[in-house]
């Protein structure tokens, strides 16, 4: 007897239980469904959903994966952390509940691993770091966005550590990985390493400028952001160029702070586009900049006398290191502070970059050349990512052919065109993914081009870097034979150059180029040669004048000649008005083209 009224006690203290944990789970819900939790920016944040649609769909992620909808996904995080769940892996849920849901019944928080990862990590700041883009390297040509922690341990050292959404590019193949980064998507990887070895990587060995932006952020907000870092540490994620990628994962994590953050009708987050974000939304609180060796070197070489400069790296190139007691500088106290400026960068360059100077010479170098106690070189303000124009623009043009009429119609996702007015970019610069341009004349609507991929660098040549300039396009496009005609082929070409600056506002260039054109009926190689100048001229407009010699397309076995200009205005940060005229040549006939464009940024 006495038996079956302990196991009755026992079952009844039982359902008691699940009664009590059910009735505190469903209040909790409750509540939360009444506060609409679910339609929180910082629910939407954490989940990283964007117009409805989550950006992690993973089973690994999300609890309700396969009935997701924000709601259920609430839901189902309180359930289980009211029966002890998940807890654990959801530390940024977990706090952001706590503190909508004060009445709740959670169950304790014990997690030593995510403890561990709090008094590794424990940030006294986040800053937002980009890496300026390399438009020659597939992996870099867009930029590089993550966040930087930087927290105080023992005997005040600073420690800091680097948190990033990247993928590993494992082909140069282009259509192929367009297709791969576009459609079928890639291995995104988040991690956590040292600051000061990631940032090595872009200085040295890919040549990108870092600019660290120190974020204003609350407590909770830090505590919410690097909470979060530990529950993406093990999910599978799969990263779309254009779709998720570095910037929107930052961008995701950085709407926590703002409602009205996010941009849903935005088709492309670029990073750029996030430290435009950040600064739009006042989260910027100061800026730093770390620049790689040679953008620090063509900066200090533009802003010195020429005649100075060439007495230094003539003490270089005859390493006549115990004249630096005697040298001459000028007597301007801020051209003398550049040329000492000059002498230790290049003295780095030297040693690091070209290995021409040994640990005794280098050592001896920096005792002897000493900078004022005051100077001050804002080297931030010679370029500044936040002045460039947005990264995608859509164009609408009419065009004037002989007695044709038509109107053009261009989208370009991302980045920048020559005609563009790029002198915020380390070089003049052109960068053309996915641009599609339509023509539409009194018959019909047709594809002009596409140009896939679409790069041109043209950094001015010095003695000290001596950087070639470079071109590579791959794009569906029109070329011409030997009666002028045109014919739609797929190009794949590329080239080498020279360009120089004659000013600080004038650039000359030479490029010879190869390539092969191919369509149902053939394929075949070419040959170019273009030369141009590029001027940025007052009332802000920009000259580019090109003439291109075009020998063997479609196997003609002729040449023609190609002249184009293109006078640029710049109405403002948002539209750019162009007035073009081309020009093509060859020994019988000659074709004109002018048009009118404008272009908008977004």
């Amino acid at each position: 007897m006495s038996k079956k009224i302990n196991e009755k006690s026992i079952l009844f203290s039982f359902f008691l239980i699940i009664f009590y944990t059910s009735s505190f789970a469903s209040s909790s819900i409750d509540v939360a469904l009444e506060k609409k939790l679910y339609n929180s920016h910082i629910w939407k944040a954490i989940l990283h959903v964007r117009g409805g649609n989550p950006k992690i769909n993973n089973k690994t992620f999300l609890l309700s994966y396969g009935n997701f909808s924000l709601k259920n996904e609430l839901v189902k995080t309180i359930e289980n952390f009211t029966e002890g769940k998940d807890i654990c892996k959801y530390p940024a849920r977990y706090l952001w509940l706590k503190e909508e849901l004060p009445n709740n019944n959670f169950k304790e928080f014990n997690c030593p691993k995510f403890q561990n990862y709090v008094e590794k990590t424990n940030p006294e700041d986040i800053e937002l770091i980009f890496a300026s883009e390399n438009v020659t390297s597939p992996s870099s040509m867009m930029g590089h966005v993550f966040f930087k922690l930087k927290s105080k341990k023992e005997e005040n050292k600073i420690k800091q550590n680097a948190v990033s959404f990247f993928t590993v590019i494992d082909t140069f193949n282009i259509p192929l990985l367009i297709t791969k980064s576009t459609i079928t998507g890639m291995k995104g990887f988040f991690i956590l390493n040292p600051y000061n070895q990631q940032i090595s990587k872009y200085l040295y060995e890919e040549k990108r400028s870092i600019w660290e932006y120190k974020l204003k952020l609350t407590l909770f907000q830090k505590k919410l952001i690097y909470y979060h870092f530990w529950e993406l540490k093990d999910i599978d994620m799969t990263y779309y160029f254009t779709g998720f990628n570095c910037a929107t994962m930052i961008d995701d994590i950085l709407s926590l702070t703002n409602e009205n953050y996010i941009n849903e009708n935005s088709l492309w987050v670029t990073p750029k586009d996030v430290i435009k974000n950040a600064n739009k939304n006042n989260l910027i609180e100061n800026t730093k900049m770390i620049p790689s060796i040679e953008w620090e070197l063509n900066m200090l070489s533009e802003n010195i006398n020429s005649e100075k400069k060439n007495e230094i790296l003539d003490l270089f190139d005859n390493k006549r290191f115990n004249t630096l007691k005697e040298f001459v500088y000028s007597e301007d106290l801020k051209s003398k502070d550049l040329e000492k400026e000059f002498i230790l960068t290049y003295a780095k360059y030297a040693y690091i970059n070209k290995n021409s100077i040994n640990d005794e010479e280098y050592v001896y170098i920096l005792n002897i050349v000493k900078h004022s106690e005051d100077l001050t070189i804002d080297i931030k303000k010679y370029k500044n990512p936040l002045k460039t124009f947005d990264d995608s623009q859509i164009s609408l043009s009419y065009l004037r052919n002989d007695d044709k009429n038509s109107l053009g119609l261009s989208f370009l996702g991302a980045s920048n065109t020559i005609f563009d007015d790029n002198r915020e970019y380390f070089s003049e610069s052109s960068l053309k993914i996915g641009e599609i341009n339509l023509l539409l004349d009194k018959d019909k609507m047709h594809l002009n081009s596409i140009n896939i991929y679409d790069m041109k660098s043209l950094i001015p040549w010095n003695n000290i870097t001596k950087e070639f300039s470079k071109e590579f396009r791959v794009s569906y496009e029109k070329h011409h034979d030997e009666e002028l005609d045109e014919i739609n082929v797929l190009n794949i070409s590329g080239g080498a150059g020279l360009s120089h600056k004659i000013h600080n506002d004038i650039l000359i260039y030479g490029l010879g180029k190869i390539g092969t054109g191919i369509n149902f009926e053939k394929a075949y190689p070419y040959t170019s040669i273009e030369t141009g100048i590029i001027i940025y001229e007052i009332l802000n407009m920009k000259t580019v004048l090109s003439h291109e010699f075009v020998y063997n397309q479609d196997n003609s076995d002729n040449m023609y000649q190609n002249t184009q200009i293109n006078q640029a205005i710049f109405i403002n940060k948002k539209i750019r008005a162009d007035l073009n005229f081309n020009q093509r040549v060859n020994n019988m006939l000659h074709d004109e083209v002018l048009m009118f464009k404008f272009n908008y940024f977004f």
